[in-house]
């Protein structure tokens, strides 16, 4: 009888050759031998690798669709079912990267399949590898992508009028500085593309004043007077400082108005006298601005 007398690696030793001798006992005695070929059974006793513990690529954000950005590698060292890999993107992982990326369950080659958000840095990705083995013994590793900024996007401004309806009114008794419109300048572009400067066209009643990195407010450069001027068009032109810039620009209407900015209201006091209740009013000037009558 073969006895196993410790423990069997097929990866390092997958075969054996025993020869078995029987002898008798005569006298002299006579012998037989036989050659036995013992062959190591695979136990899925292996767990993938890949051959890198992490992947670091670099790409344009105008990558097309169906590019190949990276061919990954994972071995495994059982044989049959139990070595053979497939390939899968985490489940662990938000949609926005799982709709953007694809990876081949054979090869192990990674694709873009969506189109690169704009101004985005980069992702982060978790690939798996399995073996087909039962039960099967995963491994992961992780791909960095940094996204290369190559399109220049124009500046996107948002402008917060007085009114929502794309006028804005001021009254004509407005002090120097108040403010006509709100700003904001946004431009996804990294680098120089994304430094933007906004300027107004020449407008002598109103001037941009700049007070965050991307927030202007229009505001009140000289007294106003309905009488000469009713109404004035404004023009905010924003420009990044991309190799070729890229321009955006806004519009809007402002009117003057010959009611102050905050109405004067007439309080009522109520004054009791006696046995007869009398109501009497009492204007009260509740404006900050001057009064006109």
């Amino acid at each position: 009888m073969l006895v196993v007398k410790e423990e069997l690696d097929r990866e390092l030793t997958p075969r054996y050759q025993v020869q078995v001798i029987a002898r008798d006992g005569g006298q002299p005695p006579r012998t037989g031998a036989l050659l036995v070929n013992i062959t190591v059974g695979d136990e899925n006793d292996n767990v993938p690798r890949f051959t890198l513990s992490s992947y670091s690529i670099t790409v344009n954000e105008d990558v097309p669709r169906g590019h190949v950005l990276l061919k990954m590698t994972a071995t495994d060292e059982d044989s049959g079912p139990n070595g053979q890999v497939r390939y899968r993107l985490s489940s662990q992982q938000s949609s926005d990267v799982t709709s953007m990326f694809s990876i081949d369950a054979i090869t192990g080659e990674l694709s873009v399949v969506g189109d690169i958000e704009n101004g985005r840095e980069g992702y982060e990705l978790m690939v798996e590898a399995r073996d087909l083995g039962s039960p099967p013994f995963t491994a992961s590793t992780t791909v960095s992508i940094t996204v290369r900024d190559t399109i220049n996007s124009k500046p996107k401004l948002t402008v917060s009028l007085l009114r929502g309806d794309g006028f804005s009114t001021i009254s004509e008794y407005a002090s120097l500085g108040a403010v006509v419109a709100h700003i904001a300048v946004r431009d996804p572009d990294g680098g120089r593309n994304g430094i933007v400067q906004c300027r107004m066209e020449p407008q002598p009643y109103f001037e941009l004043q700049g007070f965050d990195i991307k927030e202007y407010k229009v505001i009140v450069a000289r007294q106003l007077d309905r009488e000469t001027v009713a109404a004035h068009n404004v023009t905010v032109v924003c420009t990044d400082a991309g190799v070729q810039p890229q321009s955006a620009s806004t519009r809007f209407r402002s009117s003057c108005d010959r009611r102050e900015r905050q109405q004067s209201a007439f309080l009522q006091a109520a004054v009791s006298g006696g046995s007869t209740r009398e109501q009497r009013a009492r204007p009260q000037l509740a404006d900050g601005d001057r009064f006109r009558c």
